[in-house]
């Protein structure tokens, strides 16, 4: 589609949504804090906008959520650690945004990831022993960040992982 604009404050009032699919559009301004209250929704897909300021920490609200992406925009600020509330997170795509700081701890917690995507976010620090606490992983993006320090040894217990991306850290 070609929509614009921005995401309206009362798309929060949609409690009853179990999928948001926004992208592809040309949607500006920040996600809303109201977008915390789509306690139902499954998936949210708000990539390939361009939606500006941080990801609010209302999202980890969305405790059902399956899938969040929004990679492709111009999001700044660092990953709240209020993502790790959505326990049964599968899908993690925030590639190619302007975020900083490093990969939050809490994250490390959720069990049933199977893609963490964060291409090209200017992301720091080093990358946790925790990350072995990820069994279901398939897809590991962190390439084009500044990560540093050697790569835990924690991934060879990542029995499922099928594709990772480490270059241009």
């Amino acid at each position: 589609n070609e929509l614009t604009g921005t995401i309206a404050d009362q798309i929060g009032d949609l409690n009853n949504l179990e999928v948001l699919s926004l992208m592809e559009n040309w949607l500006t301004g920040n996600i809303p804090d109201s977008i915390g209250g789509l306690t139902r929704a499954e998936g949210l897909r708000l990539q390939s906008n361009q939606l500006t300021g941080t990801i609010p920490t209302t999202i980890g609200q969305i405790s059902k959520a399956i899938e969040l992406r929004l990679g492709y925009n111009n999001l700044t600020g660092t990953l709240p650690s209020e993502l790790s509330s959505m326990t049964g997170i599968q899908d993690l795509f925030f590639e190619h945004n302007r975020l900083s700081g490093t990969i939050p701890e809490e994250l490390y917690d959720l069990p049933d990831l199977y893609a963490f995507v964060v291409t090209g976010c200017n992301l720091t620090g080093t990358i946790s022993t925790k990350i072995g606490q990820w069994p279901e992983l398939m897809y590991l993006w962190l390439h084009l960040n500044r990560f540093s320090g050697a790569l835990p040894s924690q991934l060879k217990s990542l029995t499922k992982l099928w594709e990772a991306r480490f270059s241009g850290n």
